[in-house]
């Protein structure tokens, strides 16, 4: 994304241009990358984040907005944040994007059960891991634990590692976030 950025709406070229220009640019040129790249995963809070520091980063720079005359750094720096978050809810936030793109293809594949993605999305859904869960729920329950039917131990990683977001987990959280 940084890279479509400095080639486009940080550029050269792209310094000369009215700021609407550069967004138009940046919405053209970055955020596209943005939305082949955020096709893969499942919506999830933390890259959500991310995505839209990266945006609120390249809004900054595109605003190019300089210090007021007797202003200190850390003022101008939160001023400056301020005014591209402010200009990023305008412009709509990526993430916002992602998430309704995750929706909108989690109804399309409702709409056809039969085809593979689908299939791959069923297999071994939350039904099921809720009743992984439930065999370590019960026979922890004496000890307190935090092992719940929707939270727990699955006995089924194979090795340590970073437990990805499932597809009906992210899909839930972006509707629920589609609702604030």
């Amino acid at each position: 994304m940084w890279k479509a950025f400095w080639a486009n709406s940080g550029s050269m070229l792209g310094r000369r241009l009215p700021v609407p220009a550069k967004f138009a640019l940046l919405r053209r040129c970055v955020a596209c990358v943005a939305a082949y790249r955020m096709s893969r995963w499942p919506p999830q809070a933390q890259i959500a984040r991310e995505i839209d520091d990266v945006q609120a980063r390249m809004s900054m720079l595109i605003m190019g907005m300089r210090p007021q005359p007797h202003e200190d750094i850390d003022g101008f720096c939160r001023r400056r944040a301020r005014a591209a978050r402010v200009e990023c809810r305008k412009q709509g936030r990526w993430s916002d994007y992602w998430f309704s793109r995750a929706i909108a293809w989690d109804d399309h594949m409702t709409r056809h059960p039969e085809a593979m993605a689908t299939i791959f999305r069923n297999y071994h859904d939350s039904s099921w891991l809720e009743g992984r869960r439930s065999v370590f729920a019960n026979l922890w329950s004496l000890r307190r634990s935090s092992w719940t039917l929707l939270a727990g131990r699955t006995d089924t990683r194979a090795t340590p590692g970073f437990v990805a977001q499932r597809w009906q987990s992210g899909v839930k959280y972006a509707l629920g976030r589609r609702g604030q």
